[in-house]
């Protein structure tokens, strides 16, 4: 009688295991199985990058040199309250934000490289590995 119960006993416990895992699984994909007009409401815009079958990003390059002085019109930043110069409207939904309103208040460094035209930028959490110090082959050494 004894076996039978534990053997309930860890039926019940697997189960309720397998639900829980279900009901997180589907909860996860959930963005995933979105209508259309519905994926328009998480994107606040009408036009979709949704296809279907996934996202995809339709801007081929982020190259701003298309843009002239007209196009691009100034927006008033707010982060954490505060009012802060250095944000402009490139395009809709696209922000162009000042280095130093990230370098604060995301604990970010970046460099500039103007030779490759490459701005290098860095979490100040992230620790970089470099590569280890090998020590030079010893023809004579132990195998």
């Amino acid at each position: 009688m004894r076996v039978r119960f534990l053997y309930f006993v860890r039926l019940l416990g697997f189960l309720t295991l397998l639900v829980a895992v279900i009901v997180l699984w589907r909860q996860a994909n959930f963005s995933y199985f979105l209508e259309y007009n519905n994926l328009r409401s998480f994107n606040h815009s009408d036009k979709s990058d949704y296809n279907r079958k996934c996202f995809k990003n339709t801007d081929k390059s982020h190259d701003f040199g298309e843009f002239s002085s007209s196009s691009v019109s100034s927006l008033q930043c707010v982060v954490s309250g505060k009012l802060m110069p250095g944000c402009y409207l490139l395009r809709p939904q696209e922000v162009l934000i000042s280095f130093e309103i990230v370098r604060t208040y995301f604990k970010v460094y970046g460099s500039l490289d103007l030779s490759s035209n490459t701005f290098y930028l860095n979490h100040t959490n992230v620790d970089i590995p470099k590569a280890p110090v090998l020590p030079k082959h010893n023809p004579a050494g132990v195998y």
